[in-house]
């Protein structure tokens, strides 16, 4: 946000009120994350988990359809012509899912709100996000400032990105490149591929290299195993009952759980734990809340309970249940909420582990289920409401902690900023779970198109625990195996002041290695424009990372996202993506007839393009003066997309 109004208000930026429009921009346009991230992490439970079931319910039967890959509009009408309708698929419900979002939205201010001057006067927190955020703030608004390059970076990226997948919608190149592809004995197929995907380039650009290889990593582990499970479970049939299809997914959550309790123990070691400085005078005004923001601050917290309590209402009636349900929300949400501004603050929003807090607010939530007996299908509704809004109030907690921070080191009060936040929050409350629908409705939650690993990991744990009351501890054992060795690499890498999260790790083993692979040649092409950088430029500034890069890789995320919308919206008006596909390698009757190999020479272009403007920027612009290349925490660490993954 504030990279785009430097370029954009560089006027404004520079004048007499520059640093102060400058923070409360950044703290409006942010304050709307909070809810990307509650309604990409949980929202799909119940979408997922019904084609998971919808699937399994197709292969008993012996039907052909693999609804995770097939066309999303072919996949609905087979799961419509085979299946009764108590097995459809959900819609996602936008009036639901706007209202737990703002329940979540507001209370999670009000913690942080509440919470400020304690958090912000502890030295021990160093809220990196926000010290670069300050120092960038401080170089635009600086007269000699130079303005960062948006037409090579921003707006090529963006074009680009938005073209890109256009060539593989009218069949002129491939989706992937293979690599490398092996089968197995029992003739199931293992590909490597590299994604012709700006979307996942642009992340990997936002990446540290180690952050990058550790998230390919764990996709990398993931094809191993489900190779060795295959090859296993054909030598021997009888592993099935130890070894679950959902192997893979359960392997995720063990070492999810490792990461999540590794951190925590980080934050309740003495060293997280410092004392309070004493506040000068001017500090202790600045940091203030008079008696009516602190009354404010409780009645918004009350106001997310009431929301939350109402929809709980609406889907289950009053009863002891759901007051009890209520209660456990208002305990966790305080709880995580308070514990992810903390952690923000004190390793980065980027390395905070938002989806392993909320993996263990699922686990509570399902052994409260269990214990009234509520293990029916029909409950998960209630759980991923409950589980949504709490993950919307922990990741408000994570933004705007540092959105508060921020405005302190501006000189600017904390308390000035929380109508900004207010505003972005039910912006955002109101314009994701439309989006979510739209992407829902057009391409599937939990299809190949839209993977939702958090909400597989999710579904994989309510339909064990809650629905099955089975754990299969092997492969639970296996994850937490691989997420100690994650969190040992963690430990003895941040020695060196260089953050590799061992939630990486676990996050990896939920997407397919090719997803992981796309994440790493962005990466490999950032970190080799930064190295050639670092060989022909003499100043200090050789070491430090462009702004252009993070508007580059910024770019090749926006254009494409905006394009799969505006597709979405038109999948709603009737619009099916299978008309844009122009031309064949199979002789398909009314296409252009087109060689394959030109199909693979294109989409290996496509990809060098993409790679090549987060190499040149990365390259060439204005260095960020915020932190040192391979040094330092946060976001310019670990990368923003960490966050979200």
């Amino acid at each position: 946000v504030v990279l785009f109004c430097w370029g954009v208000l560089g006027k404004v930026a520079q004048g007499a009120n520059g640093p102060r429009f400058l923070a409360l921009a950044q703290v409006t346009g942010s304050a709307a994350m909070p809810v990307v991230t509650g309604c990409v992490f949980a929202g799909p439970l119940m979408q997922v988990l019904h084609l998971q079931k919808a699937q399994a319910a197709l292969d008993e039967a012996g039907i052909d359809c693999d609804l995770q890959t097939m066309e999303w509009q072919a996949a609905q009408g087979c799961i419509d012509d085979n299946l009764p309708p108590e097995q459809q698929l959900p819609k996602v419900n936008i009036g639901m899912t706007i209202c737990v979002c703002l329940a979540g939205s507001v209370f999670g201010q009000g913690v942080v709100g509440l919470l400020t001057k304690s958090l912000l006067s502890d030295p021990s927190l160093p809220a990196p996000e926000a010290q670069a955020c300050v120092t960038l703030i401080k170089t635009a608004t600086e007269p000699q400032g130079r303005r960062p390059a948006l037409c090579v970076s921003l707006l090529l990226a963006c074009l680009t990105s938005l073209l890109s997948p256009l060539l593989v919608y009218f069949s002129l190149a491939k989706a992937n490149v293979t690599l490398f592809a092996m089968e197995t004995a029992a003739g199931k197929a293992f590909e490597v591929q590299v994604p012709f995907s700006p979307v996942y380039i642009g992340i990997g650009s936002l990446l540290t290299l180690p952050t990058a290889l550790v998230i390919f990593g764990g996709a990398a582990i993931r094809l191993i195993i489900e190779y060795m499970l295959a090859e296993m479970k054909f030598s021997d049939p009888e592993a099935a009952v130890d070894w679950p299809s959902d192997s893979t997914s359960w392997i995720g959550g063990g070492a999810m759980t490792a990461a999540v309790i590794y951190a925590m123990l980080r934050f309740l070691s003495p060293t997280g734990a410092a004392m309070v400085d004493e506040l000068s005078k001017s500090e202790a005004e600045l940091l203030s809340l008079p008696s009516r923001v602190v009354s404010l601050l409780w009645v918004a917290i009350a106001a997310g309970s009431c929301l939350m309590g109402l929809q709980i209402l609406l889907t289950d009636g009053l009863d002891g249940f759901t007051i009890t349900m209520l209660a456990a929300f208002v305990f966790m949400a305080l709880l995580m909420s308070a514990l992810g501004a903390v952690l923000s603050l004190q390793i980065g929003t980027s390395a905070s582990p938002v989806s392993g807090t909320i993996f263990i607010t699922a686990l509570v939530f399902c052994l409260l289920l269990l214990a009234w007996g509520r293990n029916a299908f029909s409950d998960v509704e209630l759980l991923q409401n409950v589980l949504t809004g709490t993950c919307v109030a922990v990741s408000a907690a994570n933004d705007l902690s540092q959105d508060c921070k921020a405005l302190q080191l501006c000189g600017i009060p904390p308390r000035s900023g929380f109508v900004a936040q207010l505003i972005g929050g039910l912006a955002g409350s109101i314009v994701v779970p439309c989006a979510l629908y739209v992407a829902d409705d057009a391409y599937g939650l939990g299809t190949e198109r839209l993977i939702a690993p958090q909400g597989q990991m999710f579904a994989t744990l309510v339909d064990g625990l809650l629905l099955a009351a089975k754990v299969p501890f092997k492969p639970v054992a296996v994850g937490i195996g691989i997420g100690v060795v994650g969190v040992l690499a963690d430990f003895l890498v941040s020695r060196e002041s260089i953050q590799i999260p061992a939630m990486a790790m676990a996050v990896g083993l939920y997407l397919p290695a090719s997803l992981g692979m796309g994440i790493l040649v962005g990466s490999l092409c950032r970190f080799a424009g930064e190295q050639v950088r670092m060989c022909t430029k003499s100043s200090n500034e050789a070491f430090l990372r462009t702004h252009e890069s993070v508007l580059a890789a910024s770019g090749l995320i926006t254009g494409s996202a905006f394009l799969d919308l505006c597709l979405g919206i038109g999948v709603l008006a009737g619009f099916s993506t299978e008309q844009l596909s122009l031309f064949t390698t199979s002789g398909e009757e009314g296409k252009a007839p087109l060689p394959e190999v030109l199909q693979t020479v294109l989409a290996i272009i496509g990809i060098a393009a993409l790679g090549a403007i987060s190499f040149f920027n990365s390259l060439n612009g204005i260095a960020d003066d915020t932190v040192e290349n391979g040094k330092g925490g946060g976001s310019l660490q670990a990368g923003p997309g960490a966050s979200m993954m």
